[in-house]
């Protein structure tokens, strides 16, 4: 089973280790005010290996995660992330110009 879900990712990675090959994705979390945590803790998600090129240039940034419903650990449902699709350019992740010269 598939699902859209609409995320803020903040960063990603990528490996290749044995024959194991992902993407692990650093998602805001949402606001959270406890009496011992506070802000928007990341939260990372794992997916295919080739959804980190769906996020270049566009990190950190909005964007429209397709994700499956995997068995996890202990019997857990998990979200993988099989596709990425910008939804908004960030102006944090367009190049910065060099500083002209005086």
């Amino acid at each position: 089973m598939k699902a859209k879900i609409q995320v803020r990712v903040l960063a990603a990675k990528r490996f290749k280790m044995d024959n194991m090959a992902m993407s692990q994705l650093y998602i805001e979390g949402g606001a959270i005010s406890e009496a011992d945590k506070i802000g928007c803790p990341p939260m990372k998600m794992n997916g295919d290996f080739d959804v980190l090129e769906s996020l270049r240039g566009a990190i950190p940034g909005e964007f429209e995660l397709t994700v499956e419903f995997r068995q996890g650990g202990g019997d857990k449902m998990t979200q993988y992330v099989v596709g990425a699709v910008p939804t908004h350019k960030n102006i944090e992740s367009q190049p910065r110009s060099k500083p002209a010269a005086s």
